[in-house]
C-alpha cells in the first residue's frame, strides 16, 4: 500500500503541475494493484460465503454470544464496499470523466 502510495504521488505530482519531470513509476504497477486487489477480495469473499454457508441463521444471530453477531455483520458490509469499488465505481467514473 504505500508503494503504491509514493507510486500515485509521483503521478499526482506532474499531473498538478509540481513536478517538471514525468512519472518514472513502471507501467506495470498499476495493473499489478488491482490484481492483487481482486485476489484479496476473492479470498475475503470466499471467507465470508463459507462461514455463511456453515453457520446458516447463526452467522448473524446466535443467542449464546449475546445475540446480534455484528462482526460478521461488519464483514458482509466490507465485502459489499469493495464490490462496489472494484467493480460499480470504475464504470460510473469513466462515465463522468467523459461527460
Amino acid at each position: 500500500m504505500i508503494t503504491m502510495t509514493q507510486m500515485e504521488e509521483e503521478t499526482l505530482r506532474y499531473t498538478l503541475g509540481l513536478s517538471a519531470t514525468p512519472s518514472t513509476s513502471e507501467s506495470w504497477a498499476p495493473d499489478f494493484f488491482l490484481s492483487a486487489e481482486i485476489v484479496f477480495f476473492g479470498i475475503y469473499l470466499l471467507d465470508v460465503l463459507v462461514r455463511i454457508y456453515v453457520l446458516h441463521k447463526h452467522w448473524y444471530y446466535y443467542p449464546l454470544e449475546g445475540g446480534i453477531m455484528w462482526m460478521n455483520l461488519f464483514d458482509a458490509f466490507l465485502v459489499l464496499l469493495s464490490a462496489f469499488e472494484l467493480w460499480l465505481l470504475p464504470p460510473l467514473s469513466v462515465k463522468f470523466r467523459r461527460s
